[in-house]
């Protein structure tokens, strides 16, 4: 996924990032026409020529469309680290829901409480 904006100088990128699972089924997909939304129609040509580019927004108005930065976090930060799981650890833990790398996180620390080093 990419913002940007046009400059004089070119293109401008303002985010980016890959797309999630989800964002990537949704491009590849047609619109179910049961779910689309009334009140936000899909843009016509007409729509895009009056569209406005975000370098000629006021500058108070940009300002409350920047996203602000986060915060220090209120816990201690975890680290990141890359493990191989079994099929069925993976599949048991994704079948419960969003979440299941937290729950496994909290199985380890279960575990380390049960089996203390030394």
């Amino acid at each position: 996924m990419v913002v940007y904006s046009e400059t004089s100088r070119g293109i401008r990128v303002i985010r980016f990032r890959k797309a999630n699972f989800r964002e990537q089924s949704a491009m590849s997909k047609k619109p179910d026409p049961e779910m689309t939304d009334a009140d936000n129609p899909a843009w016509t040509e007409a729509m895009f020529k009056q569209a406005v580019h975000v370098d000629d927004l006021s500058d108070s108005l940009r300002d409350k469309l920047r996203r602000s930065p986060r915060g220090p976090q209120k816990a201690p930060r975890k680290m990141s680290t890359t493990i191989r799981l079994s099929p069925e650890v993976v599949t048991a833990f994704r079948a419960v829901g969003g979440g299941w790398q937290t729950r496994i996180d909290q199985a380890l620390k279960a575990w380390l409480k049960m089996h203390p080093q030394s």
